[in-house]
This record gives C-alpha cells, structure tokens and sequence, in this order.
C-alpha cells in the first residue's frame, strides 16, 4: 500500500506537537513534519498542498539512509516527484540532541534567508518536544514501535496507569502508548502478524512480527503471501476479502473502501481473531493514526 506509518501517541502528546508545529508558520513552506525513525509523529501541511505519501516516504529514505542528515542542521534538495517532477523542493532536517526525533521542513524557497527562518522556527519546535511530559512519552513510544500486539494483553485493563507513563520499577516491562481498553482480547495473543491501512489518509499500522517469523526468509513469506492475496483480490469488486492457507498459516485480505486489513495466523485459530483485531485497531484509531493532516 502506498501510505507512511505512524508513531503510537496518547493524542494529547501528538496535539502538543502539531501545535508546535502550527505555529511554525512560514511563507513558502509546504509541509513541516516530525519523524522517529520512518515512524512520522506529527504533521502539518500548507493548505494549498497535499503532500502525497510516495514523496513523503522518499524524504523519510533520504533521511534514514544517511547519517550526515541526521546530525545537527542540514539543507537539501528534494525532488518531490508527485508534486513537480521538473523542479526542486528543499528540506531543512534537524535532529533533537539526545533523542531519535528529526524536525523536517520542505520548502520552494532555497536561499539563505528562508534557512535561518525555518531554523528559528524548528528551535521553538524543538523546546516544546523537550518538555518531559512530552520527550517522555516519545521516547517510550519509539522503545515500544513496532507494537506487540501480545504485549497489549497487559495494556487492556481500565485501572491501569496512563498509558506512555514510563514505570518508575527498575526492570517493569514498557507500558504501551495505547487507550485503555476493557473486554476479552486474547486473540490477539496468536497473531503473527497485523496490518490496516487507511487508504483516505495514506496511513498504515503495522505490528511487531512474532517472534518466531523474525527470520529474513519468514519476514518475506509473510509479506509475499499478503501480495498474492492481494492478487486474487485485484478484480473484486469492493468490499471483499480473501483467506490463503497454507500447511501452518492462514493470510487474510480484507478491502474495503475505507479500509484495507492483513492479516496472518496460525492455521486452526478461531476467525473470531479477524473482528477483534478490527475492534482493537477501531478502538486505537486516535492512538496509532495521526488522522486528518492539520493545516496552516
């Protein structure tokens, strides 16, 4: 799917970062965003522009695969494929010190002068992330990213403390950055892998694979058994879904609409694990989503 993953915040965290963000507003900037390694934390666009995801990611793979760009300040050409295939965006980058955050501006202006705006701009940003009642939280959610989905097991009941509160017990298992959530979920226990992308927002959640599919040879059978079902979907009219079995697993498909959910089991489990992987992710939306983009 063509869409950018985000990182798992309570919404209260994630809104003090687009507001940092809103307030960064500059004349020709295109999009400002906030990434933790290619997880994208916060966003906000210029209203004239919907960034699309392919050049989004494109940015994010610049960023990742060199390390000079992720050390103090750097201004760089970007081409934006799907905005303008003939010219040039730039990218101010700058990393938080001591932490995995990145501040990343694109702008149509290159000079000088639009780089020492967007520089005062990105270290009010940075102050605000700084803050311990927001670092904190960050950094506990790229500690628990991708999300286990058996890990939630322990996240799921109502009297636990807020969620993305860091245990002050030495050795205490990370608490997960999800809503509290009541009601049996121990499907969730025997999924090996899980995704579902919102076509509408370009966004996706992908869960931690278990364990014993880690391997590189596991990791691609998963993700080429989700491309054949995806195949045999590829003239369906939507909604539809498919199942694909084989001797140990089963890969479900399902499209719809608004959505589009992988799944992968081991083959005997209950079908009920399809709903109640649904409900989870409905009940997680403002969670691991960044939702609708914000604007200046």
């Amino acid at each position: 799917c063509e869409g950018f993953e985000s990182l798992p915040l309570p919404p209260t965290v994630r809104a003090v970062a687009v507001e940092a963000l809103k307030g960064a507003r500059l004349p020709n900037v295109l999009f400002a965003f906030l990434m933790a390694g290619h997880r994208i934390l916060a966003a906000v666009s210029n209203r004239q522009y919907r960034l699309n995801s392919l050049d989004l990611g494109m940015v994010v793979n610049i960023i990742m695969s060199s390390a000079s760009l992720r050390t103090g300040e750097s201004w760089t050409p970007v081409c934006l494929s799907q905005y303008n295939d003939k010219g040039f965006a730039y990218a101010y980058i700058s990393c938080i010190e001591g932490s995995e955050v990145i501040v990343v501006f694109l702008s149509t202006a290159s000079d000088g002068k639009q780089f020492y705006a967007i520089s005062q701009q990105a270290a009010l940003v940075k102050e605000t992330l700084r803050q311990p009642s927001c670092m904190e939280h960050i950094e506990e959610a790229i500690a628990t990213s991708p999300i286990d989905l058996v890990a939630c097991q322990g996240a799921a009941s109502p009297s636990d403390a807020s969620p993305g509160v860091r245990s002050s017990v030495p050795g205490a298992p990370r608490r997960l950055n999800l809503a509290p959530i009541a009601g049996q979920w121990q499907l969730l226990d025997g999924i090996i892998h899980a995704a579902y992308y919102l076509p509408g927002l370009q966004q996706y959640f992908s869960s931690q694979i278990a364990e014993p599919y880690q391997s590189r040879h596991r990791v691609k059978m998963l993700f080429r058994n989700y491309g054949r079902c995806r195949q045999l979907l590829r003239n369906a009219k939507v909604p539809c879904q498919v199942c694909v079995a084989t001797n140990h697993e089963c890969f479900y498909v399902s499209m719809a609409a608004d959505y589009q959910l992988f799944l992968s089991v081991p083959r005997g489990i209950s079908t009920s694990v399809i709903s109640q992987f649904y409900h989870w992710v409905r009940t997680q939306e403002s969670y691991i989503f960044l939702g609708p983009i914000p604007t200046w």
